[in-house]
């Protein structure tokens, strides 16, 4: 009886390895790889494994398709075990026992990587600032103050986007930044110091010229030369200076600026002067006395001596201004 018992349950276990090894067979086999490799930012289940003896396309891509985690950093490495994958299976509504897992046990995911130099971001840089500077493009040379460091980033498509802080300066040395993209999300900022020489026109001095000296056309001349600098009132044309006193001392060779030379005053301030009123019907004349320094053919204000009165009047020499018809 007990024999019998026993051949009976032997039987039925064998029956029942047999019916799971033949399930088993119908189930897709789950491979995960020992190596692999990824140029973005995340881990995906394509990327580690593969999948034999599923119909449904379908639910294969969605399978493939599940988020293991974040790649490691451009260069390095990252190591995923079985029992982490079923839990991201898990997370995503898939049943992990709907699968015969072979192969590896662990994977080792290496994330690929590419070279960003920094005379690509300089490049990138120097365009930017031709594109959106107010000088022409012939008129400055743009260098690299200090060269910027070379970016290591994922294997995939990647854009450096320049930008600069409001109102900057572009002349002298700058300070830009750069933006590295990939799939929209910055994953590099990287500064880049410029240092962009303007050249243009100046008006040098060929001799020395003492306070009050007029300044003839031939004692002067226009040269190219780097204004980045310089002052932005330096004079660039000989007729600005021709016939004008020089302020103060002027040295040999030296770059003349607007603030430096000034109108001849033909009147100054609290000079004695005759006053001309002309009307159609007659011209009459009197004493006057200047309250502000003034040069040949400039509206001057000047005080009536007799009447107290203000009046403007248009130099005409160091003792004569004249009233315009209408004014007096």
């Amino acid at each position: 009886m007990r024999r019998y018992f026993f051949i009976t349950a032997l039987f039925a276990g064998v029956q029942l390895v047999a019916a799971g090894f033949v399930f088993a067979l119908d189930l897709p086999v789950f491979s995960l790889l020992e190596q692999a490799q990824v140029s973005g930012v995340k881990i995906l289940v394509e990327d580690v494994a593969r999948i034999n003896g599923m119909d449904n396309p379908q639910q294969l891509r969605n399978v493939m398709g599940v988020e293991i985690g974040k790649a490691a950093m451009p260069g390095r490495q990252r190591e995923i075990n079985l029992d982490y994958l079923k839990i991201k299976l898990r997370e995503n509504g898939i049943n992990p026992e709907a699968y015969v897992f072979k192969g590896s046990q662990r994977v080792v995911v290496n994330t690929s990587y590419k070279l960003i130099s920094g005379r690509e971001i300089f490049a990138e840089a120097k365009q930017y600032v031709l594109k959106v500077m107010p000088w022409a493009e012939a008129d400055v040379v743009i260098e690299a103050g200090r060269m910027p460091k070379d970016v290591f980033v994922a294997d995939t498509e990647t854009s450096i986007e320049i930008y600069a802080r409001p109102g900057i300066k572009f002349q002298g040395r700058m300070l830009l930044n750069a933006k590295i993209r990939q799939n929209l999300i910055v994953c590099a900022k990287v500064p880049v110091c410029l240092n962009l020489k303007r050249f243009g026109d100046v008006l040098v001095s060929q001799r020395r010229f003492e306070k009050g000296e007029l300044i003839a056309q031939d004692a002067v001349y226009v040269r190219r030369d780097e204004i980045s600098n310089q002052r932005s009132n330096v004079l660039s044309r000989v007729q600005d200076v021709v016939g004008k006193q020089a302020r103060r001392l002027i040295r040999p060779e030296q770059i003349i600026c607007a603030n430096m030379v000034q109108k001849q005053w033909l009147v100054k301030r609290n000079y004695p002067v005759t006053i001309l009123i002309e009307t159609q019907a007659m011209k009459v004349t009197a004493k006057g006395c200047v309250c502000e320094n003034g040069a040949k053919g400039e509206m001057v204000r000047v005080k009536n001596i007799v009447s107290k009165k203000d009046v403007y009047a248009q130099v005409i020499s160091s003792s004569l201004v004249r009233v315009p018809m209408g004014r007096e």
